[in-house]
């Protein structure tokens, strides 16, 4: 939870995170209340940054990344891949728009917005990927794997890479695509995840069959 001040007034953001947290019960049982909640959210948001001091304007950006977030989650449930990657891509570009606000040092509150846009970039090589956009699947995980490297994060870089040798698969780049899982098997034994190194080798043997 944040406070806002805006126009001499401390204003909290729990009744809008609230909303966002309903929205996740209600996912996959009533999707229409969800997305409603979601909307609602939004709304909130994009009213009370106006006005809003630079410690405000910032809570309501990452409250609005959240919300677009969890939207193209409720998509991306429904198998609904065009509006999926577009709500991935823009909440995307809030986290990184709070990022950028973090980096200047000037935020009391640190809302970890950079490892959310790793999150939000992965998910959108996912939707861009089952619609066979594989070249933007590919930008997209690529993005995602030098934020992480830039953020230290090896197991994102290595869910990274992997997403993006999935892409350069699906273009018929399969050695290119080996290359990236063995060098993802490699960082998530580093991150301790023995099960996931165990997934990507069986990607890997999958693809050299080929």
């Amino acid at each position: 939870m944040a406070f806002i001040t805006r126009e001499g007034h401390i204003i909290s953001t729990a009744e809008p995170e609230g909303w966002i947290e309903k929205s996740r019960t209600l996912s996959g049982k009533d999707d229409e209340q969800a997305f409603a909640l979601l909307r609602k959210a939004l709304g909130w948001y994009q009213t009370h940054a106006a006005g809003a001091g630079e410690e405000g304007v910032a809570a309501c950006l990452f409250g609005e990344a959240m919300a677009l977030l969890h939207i193209a989650t409720l998509h991306a449930d429904r198998k609904e891949w065009k509006e999926s990657s577009r709500f991935f891509a823009d909440a995307r570009s809030f986290f990184a728009r709070v990022a950028a606000m973090e980096a200047e040092g000037n935020l009391l509150t640190d809302y970890g917005s950079a490892t959310n846009e790793t999150i939000a970039l992965r998910n959108l090589s996912i939707s861009c990927g089952r619609m066979k956009e594989y070249r933007r699947a590919l930008e997209a995980a690529d993005a995602s794997r030098d934020l992480c490297r830039e953020l230290g994060d090896i197991a994102g870089e290595s869910q990274s890479l992997q997403f993006g040798a999935y892409a350069l698969a699906s273009l018929n780049r399969h050695a290119e695509a080996i290359q990236r899982l063995e060098t993802a098997v490699r960082l998530a034994r580093e991150a301790g995840d023995e099960p996931f190194a165990a997934r990507l080798l069986s990607d890997i043997a999958g693809m050299r069959r080929r």
